[in-house]
């Protein structure tokens, strides 16, 4: 687990070290230079902390500061709260080899699999670009096709955490109750979760890569991949979008306006190269990503806008 799962557990056992170690600083020949947690507090995972480089920055920090210069103070708590919430990422425990080989495997799997398919590589060629040999990929994922299905299961947990924060807002309130408004709210943050996610990250639009593949030549895992995330997925935008219109969220026509959302956010990824090229960009990055987001927001209003439009001339002729 990462910093931020051990936060919430370790947040206030490192500010209790910090604060020890502010007032008992560790001498130049303390052991290892490491601070025991205060006793009786338990750490997420039972480990002391590197500390004499956290006591050098704060040292840096406090000294630094001039007299009545309260927003320097501020400043400085700031960037230490900071450093104190990554302290658990920075010194994580020593990944053990299996856990390297494994780390290994998948990458070398979701690069292979984007490329060229799960029918399109061998073992020994992933074998090849992981540096590991080709009895690993039997002995820790069984094969070939149980590597595959390792990598979308990353697959699968990338995209449903784009849409997380909005899928808890929209099931913590009960359908009936979201009005046009905070549908189309919600339907932005999705579209902006998405876009931000996958064209910022190198890995993620491998991602991305690796689930059109499905879509246009799906194996024998895309039953998986369609009823843990893809379904669910289209299914929560068609009836953010129904919310919207007023519409069956359950009618072809929902259905289709919601699929037809959906490819404008693929097409950035199927048509990559051409976007860059006419943009004259080497590459994305979040100001890009933005800017590509902002334009998904507008279309959004404007074909919510035409809907609008062609239900009040229906009415006015009606």
């Amino acid at each position: 687990s990462g910093g931020v799962d051990c936060l919430t557990e370790s947040g206030i056992v490192w500010l209790s070290v910090a604060r020890r170690v502010w007032q008992n600083p560790p001498s130049r020949h303390a052991t290892e230079n490491h601070y025991e947690a205060p006793e009786g507090v338990s750490t997420h995972s039972e480990r002391t902390v590197p500390i004499r480089p956290l006591y050098r920055t704060v040292q840096t920090h406090f000294d630094s500061i001039p007299k009545n210069s309260i927003k320097r103070l501020i400043n400085t708590i700031i960037r230490f709260i900071t450093l104190l919430m990554n302290i658990d990422l920075l010194h994580q425990p020593t990944p053990s080899r299996a856990d390297i080989a494994r780390a290994k495997l998948l990458e070398a799997g979701l690069q292979c699999f984007a490329d060229r398919g799960p029918d399109g590589v061998t073992i020994r060629e992933i074998a090849r670009v992981s540096g590991q040999n080709s009895a690993s990929i039997a002995y820790y994922f069984g094969g070939k096709e149980g590597l595959y299905r390792a990598v979308l299961e990353a697959v699968m947990r990338f995209f449903r955490s784009q849409v997380s924060e909005a899928g808890q807002l929209w099931r913590s309130s009960p359908e009936e109750q979201i009005g046009p408004e905070q549908a189309v709210n919600l339907l932005k943050r999705i579209q902006r979760g998405f876009v931000m996610g996958i064209l910022t990250d190198a890995k993620a639009a491998q991602f991305a890569m690796l689930m059109v593949r499905e879509q246009t030549q799906p194996t024998a895992a895309f039953e998986t991949l369609y009823r843990d995330t893809v379904e669910p997925l289209h299914r929560m935008v068609t009836h953010i979008l129904a919310r919207i219109t007023g519409d069956d969220p359950e009618s072809p026509g929902s259905i289709l306006r919601a699929h037809t959302l959906i490819g404008q956010l693929q097409s950035f990824v199927m048509a990559r190269e051409t976007l860059l090229r006419r943009m004259g960009w080497d590459s994305y990055d979040a100001g890009r990503a933005a800017l590509v987001a902002e334009m998904l927001a507008d279309n959004l209003d404007i074909f919510l806008a035409g809907l609008k439009a062609r239900a009040r001339t229906e009415e006015a002729r009606s």
